[in-house]
């Protein structure tokens, strides 16, 4: 079973042994390359599956439609797109609130910062100030780590999204659920940050800290314009099944080769 590596075990220091080396750190992300995993949205969960097995479990959920008339067939697909897009949104939802109490954590770093460097500040209080910097910097390290069941809300560098396969009226769609990368150079730098004391660490300043807090905006940004279009999608199902409409694709879900770099957000296919 593949684990990934927490950046905070056994993290490479320059020769003084007291700040991490910029260059280890970054050799040590890249030496562990993308992360092996790879999700299926399929039967109202999402389950661990290489893009190849796609057609099979998807056509093995279905299998039931090809033995009843067309009216029923069409509701079995559409309750079980239901299902998915649900649990699609749900893990979007848990994103979005984990990414929404980091960027407040950072917020709390960066004050802790501006604190610190008030004139004449005693040592007793700076050390307050790290110890608290500290403490909303694991817990960050804590909420990066954070799983749905057992799929991570976010990843350590590059990584497939989840994919679901959706019944639009006449054909079907590929959606893309991204694990936001938090990997990110100034989150690297971030997690191994002080803003006082002579522990192992890098010595922040504001600018720093500030882009570590704006790296976050992009995640949050995707995060909502996936939920948007699952949202939508959600919508269009079940106006189809409140009346009782027969448009859905008529076969099972094809056979597409769908690379295992792929990152776009949403595919049509026939």
């Amino acid at each position: 079973m593949y684990h990934k590596p927490n950046p905070s075990f056994e993290v490479p220091l320059t020769e003084s042994g007291h700040t991490p080396s910029v260059t280890g750190l970054a050799l040590q992300r890249k030496a562990r390359g993308p992360d092996p995993r790879k999700f299926l949205v399929v039967g109202g969960e999402i389950r661990v599956a290489v893009p190849c097995e796609d057609t099979e479990l998807m056509n093995s959920f279905l299998s039931p439609c090809e033995t009843v008339d067309s009216q029923t067939r069409s509701k079995l697909v559409l309750q079980s797109a239901q299902a998915n897009l649900l649990a699609g949104i749900r893990f979007l939802e848990k994103q979005r609130q984990s990414l929404r109490l980091i960027s407040q954590r950072l917020s709390d770093a960066a004050r802790y910062w501006r604190l610190s460097r008030i004139p004449g500040m005693e040592c007793g209080k700076l050390e307050g100030l790290q110890a608290r910097f500290q403490e909303a910097r694991d817990e960050i390290g804590v909420i990066r780590n954070t799983s749905d069941g057992s799929v991570p809300l976010f990843s350590d560098g590059q990584t497939s999204p989840i994919r679901l396969h959706h019944p639009s009226p006449r054909k079907w769609q590929l959606l893309l659920i991204d694990r936001s990368d938090l990997g990110t150079a100034s989150m690297i730098t971030f997690a191994h940050g002080k803003i006082y004391g002579d522990t192992p660490g890098f010595h922040l300043d504001l600018e720093t800290l500030e882009k570590t807090r704006q790296s976050i905006r992009n995640p949050m940004a995707s995060n909502e314009m996936q939920a948007t279009l699952l949202r939508s999608c959600l919508r269009g199902v079940r106006q189809r099944l409140q009346h009782n409409s027969n448009l859905v694709p008529e076969a099972g879900v094809p056979h597409v080769p769908i690379s295992d770099q792929t990152t776009t957000l949403f595919r049509s296919f026939n």
